[in-house]
């Protein structure tokens, strides 16, 4: 669907929030970033019938993608966009969405969602196994191919939340479970935190090979540089960066003393980038 978008925003403010970004990475803007957005914009058009929900998962089956990305683009069109902010919208599906797409059961709560393990499995038999064809996992691509179609490259697509590694694992040993299991089997806390890492980044690259060319030229599809989100050999507890290390500093060589494991693991998907963070 190609209609008319009357965002507060267009292809002449992208190159400057891109470059302003781009200049803040690199240590050369003599300024904060300043994201400010205000509601209120006349959209010059009726609201849709089908109403805004936070998490696409309250939306029935039966609702499609582009129905859900136009009712994105009317809310982005009743906004104001100031400084460097720019106009985004992220597929919602909870975060850690990752448990969801590994197989557990996605329910929705009155403003939330939880996933649910059926039945209480043992920690030494926790394996991860994704499936691309998972409805979830198929729902998210759907809709960012749909706004891609209908943002027409003036809209950032933003990272659905596939959640940190212990946040994979906490799912599948919920409550005090995982709790317990850190002091009575740390070994297999580890080795289950090893496989949420790896299946994290099986879900990154389905989804960064599996999205049209388009969607990365939709302003970008990532809201996190894989080169920054490389967890270190000595901690396989989350799969973004470790503590006390700024993105740049995070892209490590092996002439620092410091190779992370995910980019042993995972080499094409660490040397990846991003408009906002080059």
């Amino acid at each position: 669907m190609t209609d008319h978008i009357n965002l507060d925003f267009d292809a002449h403010r992208w190159e400057r929030t891109r470059e302003n970004h781009r200049a803040w990475w690199a240590g050369e803007l003599d300024r904060p970033l300043v994201h400010l957005t205000l509601p209120g914009r006349d959209p010059g058009r009726a609201e849709p019938a089908l109403p805004a929900h936070g998490f696409v998962s309250f939306y029935d089956a039966g609702v499609s993608a582009s129905e859900i990305a136009g009712r994105w683009l009317y809310d982005l069109e009743c906004r104001h966009f100031l400084g460097d902010a720019f106009p985004h919208v992220l597929p919602n599906l909870g975060p850690g969405v990752i448990a969801a797409f590994l197989g557990l059961e996605l329910q929705n709560g009155s403003d939330t969602v939880w996933f649910h393990q059926p039945d209480q499995i043992e920690l030494a038999d926790l394996e991860l196994r994704f499936d691309p064809d998972n409805r979830w996992f198929r729902r998210v691509g759907d809709l960012y191919s749909a706004a891609a179609d209908r943002f027409q490259g003036l809209v950032h697509l933003d990272m659905t939340d596939l959640g940190g590694n212990l946040d994979i694992v906490q799912s599948f040993r919920p409550g005090e479970a995982l709790a317990m299991d850190l002091y009575d089997a740390p070994e297999a806390v580890t080795r289950a935190s090893w496989l949420a890492h790896d299946a994290w980044w099986r879900c990154f690259n389905e989804s960064s090979s599996s999205s049209p060319a388009r969607i990365r030229s939709a302003g970008g599809l990532w809201t996190s540089s894989p080169s920054s989100s490389a967890a270190p050999k000595a901690s396989p507890w989350s799969a973004t960066r470790p503590p006390g290390r700024s993105p740049k500093s995070a892209r490590c060589s092996a002439d620092t003393g410091w190779m992370p494991e995910a980019e042993r693991r995972h080499p094409e998907a660490v040397r990846q980038s991003n408009i906002i963070h080059p």
